[in-house]
């Protein structure tokens, strides 16, 4: 509704208006809208802006729409980390799992270097195809180039050993973590509870009460 009114007041918007668009239509899935303002990014000739096309893939990747978005990324003259996770991340929800590595592989080939982000995308993808050797390797780049574990990355960890059935290693970087959420201790319970070990579960889920009225108190 904003953005109609700045239409009508006659303002023009500009390369740093349309990521907000996309990520708003992104967040109500709003397919229809984000293509009509496609259309019109495209009009002004701003559909080769990086950020745009960022923001462009991002969008596409949550409405379900990968070979859209995929052609987005294909047309990108240059790109940022955050255009290779953008895409990465599109594959991964909408369980193109294959084609993910394909892309992290070619990313590789770049020079550019994965994030801490696109590590948590890529751990993902292992957890849900079961692939723990590509998941080991990928702890190891972590470890190799002193990437900071921070609790997203962390949980992803967990995420990805206690889905493989590597419950130990899961534990491991579990109690080697000073940050955790909610989501880290969810992982690391459903990974106990998932392959056996449904008393450590329980007193996991203990310890996680106790920890949250901590916080709370």
């Amino acid at each position: 509704r904003v953005f109609l009114s700045m239409r009508r007041s006659g303002a023009l918007p500009n390369e740093y208006t349309f990521p907000f668009l996309f990520k708003a239509c992104a967040s109500v899935l709003g397919l229809y809208d984000g293509r009509q303002i496609h259309a019109d990014v495209k009009k002004r000739g701003l559909d080769t802006n990086v950020y745009v096309q960022n923001t462009l893939i991002h969008f596409y990747g949550c409405c379900g729409k990968i070979i859209d978005a995929h052609k987005v990324f294909d047309e990108m003259s240059y790109r940022t980390v955050v255009s290779w996770n953008s895409i990465l991340s599109a594959f991964v929800e909408n369980s193109w799992f294959r084609e993910a590595i394909e892309v992290f592989l070619s990313m590789r080939s770049s020079e550019l270097e994965p994030d801490e982000t696109t590590m948590v995308i890529l751990l993902s993808c292992c957890a849900e195809m079961g692939n723990l050797s590509l998941g080991k390797w990928i702890h190891s780049r972590v470890i190799v180039t002193a990437m900071v574990v921070n609790c997203q990355l962390g949980t992803a960890l967990v995420d990805m050993y206690g889905k493989c059935g590597i419950v130990g290693y899961a534990r491991l970087v579990f109690n080697g973590m000073s940050d955790r959420n909610i989501w880290t201790w969810s992982a690391m319970i459903m990974g106990l509870a998932q392959h056996g070990f449904a008393c450590q579960a329980l007193q996991l889920f203990k310890a996680m009460k106790n920890y949250l009225i901590e916080l709370i108190m």
